[in-house]
């Protein structure tokens, strides 16, 4: 469940950022991408998103400065149920500016 709260969170920031027209580079981690969000957003967003980095997938790109996941540890239950959370909460602050900003509200 972990994994899949980091992967909606990332899944949802590269669009954005490609909508927003800012270049990112090949990267799971969160902290990377937040940081590339406009102020409002990335203040929005919170740096307790940035742990969802930890359930990331191990990394896949050389250039990567570290592999932030420790595989031989697994997010109990509260911290998955925290991490779904924090995810679900991004998306919808997401899809509501979209809507906002494309005049869907």
């Amino acid at each position: 469940m972990a994994f899949h709260a980091q992967q909606a969170v990332e899944k949802a920031v590269n669009p954005l950022l490609i909508w927003l027209g800012r270049p990112f580079p090949p990267t799971h981690d969160l902290t990377q991408l937040v940081e590339l969000l406009p102020r409002e957003l990335s203040a929005l967003a919170g740096h307790e998103l940035t742990d969802l980095t930890v359930y990331a997938v191990p990394q896949r790109y050389p250039a990567s400065s570290h592999d932030p996941m420790d595989l031989g540890s697994m997010p109990d239950w509260p911290e998955a149920r925290n991490a779904l959370d924090l995810a679900t909460g991004f998306l919808d602050m997401v899809q509501e500016r979209v809507r906002h900003a494309s005049g869907l509200t």
